[in-house]
């Protein structure tokens, strides 16, 4: 068995491989309980202090640049690939004239109904920031229209000024904020380069689903299987969006994949039909609110289920799992919708898929559904019940509409709630709201969301023996980040991975049969 991971990378002027050999040395190399402490180390034969991988060239990439880094053998039978879907080089050249019509779009707002309140308060800062600069820009202007001249210390502290702001313009701005101003607005200069990093992704995870390799029988006869059993989505930051883009349009290319013969033998869909009833109950009016929460556990149960089901018809949706970290989709109000409202309808009408997926009215089966049946699948005899009743027709086999990627891909979100602006992560937060499906009693949330950085209680606040960090954004997956006031010990008295590393590789499930 052998599962991939596709990692995929943030904004900035990223170095091709830097970003995935962290991430692995992170989730793979320091995690002895995949492979166990007691087995030697397959490179020297001595005691293991840490997992073996090895970085392999690979086609599937199409980028020299790229490789695949290959595992070992976990306990559970199941080796790991390791890729990175690479695009910074596609948003090259960044300049003032990319990032200035949006931050002006940013700042020129009003706060009270296009700024998230999570954000306000950074919108505040922007806002008096770029205040003031207008006005020592108006000032400087009528100073030299009029000839007068500054004082040497107003001299001083205006060219200090302006030297700090053009480091920050050009090291920290441009090249950062340029990338998000680019992919996020569909401007027509930014078209082409929104097109081709969607369609490379879009490429490499079709590729990864449908690889295949040649295996020989016991009579020396050739066969084919599927070289890929699961594949993990991972993303950071800015590549959080361009992975959402990327699954939204994988899925839309092949949600109505299926072989008939293997649908007519295994027409049952259990599983399927209980997502359907968990959702649909928890649509219902808000009358008893035990029933309107959906259990995340209980559902990413059932999306695990429910995809194992779409597989058996011939459908080649293998991705498990879509980890975020350190992700904008928290303020998808404010950078991929006019407002809140602009997001609503961008995804009832399905072009923003939600987790758990919309559903649609089926007069026949009187539910509401994520799936449809297609008029080929009326050929497809269902089998009467035990009793010789006929089964109802929401047990008849269904394709999922276009949007429903999220009823068999579980989506775990791990944010730093951020203080202040730099205390925790500014760009990250909760998605499970903005992602919603919103049912008559409110909304239904299947996303995941996992404080780390530190961990939070109840109340929203450091968990015991947790502290907020200063600028979290780029620790996910780094080691030496604590936000534990001691370094924690495991069941062994051993020294244990940071608490947000153990939340990663809990999301990840590298390893896992599922």
């Amino acid at each position: 068995m052998r599962h991939a991971v596709v990692m995929i990378h943030g904004m900035g002027e990223q170095i091709p491989m830097e970003t995935l050999t962290s991430f692995v040395d992170a989730t793979w190399t320091t995690d002895l309980s995949l492979v166990g402490e007691d087995r030697k180390d397959v490179n020297t034969g001595e005691q293991r202090t840490e997992n073996a991988s090895w970085g392999k060239p690979d086609q599937r990439n199409r980028s020299f640049e790229l490789r695949r880094i290959a595992t070992e053998k976990a306990k559970t039978g199941v080796y790991t690939d390791f890729y990175e879907f690479y695009w910074a080089h596609l948003i090259t050249g960044n300049t003032w004239d990319h990032v200035a019509p949006w931050l002006t779009g940013l700042v020129l707002r009003n706060p009270f109904k296009r700024v998230p309140a999570a954000v306000r308060f950074a919108w505040c800062v922007m806002a008096m920031v770029t205040a003031i600069l207008v006005y020592l820009a108006v000032v400087n202007i009528w100073n030299v229209s009029n000839d007068i001249a500054p004082g040497p210390r107003t001299s001083f502290v205006l060219a200090l000024a302006a030297l700090a702001g053009g480091y920050v313009l050009n090291t920290l701005i441009i090249p950062r904020l340029g990338d998000v101003a680019r992919y996020i607005k569909a401007s027509p200069p930014n078209v082409a380069n929104r097109q081709k990093i969607r369609s490379n992704g879009v490429e490499l995870l079709e590729t990864l689903m449908h690889a295949k390799k040649t295996k020989i029988d016991r009579k020396g006869n050739p066969y084919e299987v599927y070289i890929y059993d699961r594949i993990i989505v991972a993303s950071h930051s800015l590549g959080t969006i361009v992975a959402y883009d990327i699954l939204t349009h994988t899925f839309g290319r092949n949600n109505r994949d299926y072989d008939a013969e293997k649908m007519a033998k295994t027409p049952a869909q259990p599983h399927r039909e209980a997502l359907e009833k968990a959702i649909q109950t928890a649509s219902l009016p808000d009358n008893d609110p035990a029933q309107t929460i959906l259990d995340i556990e209980d559902f990413q149960a059932l999306q695990d289920a429910a995809r194992a089901e779409l597989n058996a018809t011939g459908n080649r949706w293998i991705i498990s799992d879509f980890v975020t970290m350190g992700s904008p989709l928290t303020h998808a109000e404010f950078l991929m919708a006019y407002d809140k409202d602009g997001l609503r309808a961008d995804q009832a009408k399905r072009i923003l898929p939600t987790c758990p997926p919309v559903l649609e009215w089926d007069e026949r089966s009187d539910k509401s559904h994520f799936t449809y049946r297609r008029g080929k699948l009326d050929g497809i005899k269902v089998p009467d019940n035990d009793d010789g009743t006929k089964p109802a027709f929401e047990s008849h086999p269904r394709i999922p509409h276009h949007a429903a990627m999220f009823a068999y891909t579980r989506w775990s979100n791990l944010f730093s709630k951020h203080r202040f602006v730099l205390k925790g992560d500014l760009v990250s937060g909760p998605v499970a709201d903005q992602f919603a499906l919103q049912g008559e009693g409110g909304p239904i949330k299947g996303v995941k969301d996992i404080p780390v950085l530190p961990d939070l209680d109840h109340n929203g606040q450091p968990a015991s023996g947790m502290k907020r960090g200063w600028v979290t954004h780029n620790n996910y997956w780094n080691a030496k980040a604590q936000s534990e006031l001691r370094t924690p010990l495991d069941e062994n008295g051993k020294k244990a991975a940071p608490h947000h590393i153990q939340k990663l590789r809990a999301a990840l499930r590298l390893g896992k049969k599922v």
